[in-house]
């Protein structure tokens, strides 16, 4: 009997050792899942900021100041044809601001 229990705790302790291994490998690749579903959301929340949020930022800064009656309102660089000033109003309508971005003239706007 003796020998038969031997074979039987053997048989356990092998059968433990296989279970903590495969516990630890499927614990790295959770913390792994993890890692890269967090740094997935910190890119994202990059570039959500970069792409969307301060645009919004600076074009509601903008109206406002505009609403405020400032002269000198800083706008982001557009970049579809349709919202482009024509060329004929720029040096009057546009300048460019200390910090380099383009800026309504309000005073020397005309409408066309």
């Amino acid at each position: 009997m003796s020998s038969v229990d031997i074979a039987i705790e053997e048989h356990a302790d092998h059968d433990i050792q296989s279970l903590t291994q495969t516990a630890q490998t499927q614990t790295q690749i959770l913390w792994m899942a993890a890692s890269v579903g967090v740094v997935f959301i910190i890119l994202g929340f990059i570039t959500l900021n970069r792409l969307m949020l301060r645009p919004l930022s600076r074009i509601s800064h903008a109206l406002n100041a505009e609403a405020k009656g400032l002269d000198n309102v800083e706008l982001p660089i557009a970049t579809a044809i349709e919202t482009k000033i024509c060329s004929t109003h720029l040096p009057r309508c546009v300048r460019k601001s200390r910090r380099g971005r383009w800026c309504w003239n309000i005073r020397h706007c005309t409408t066309h």
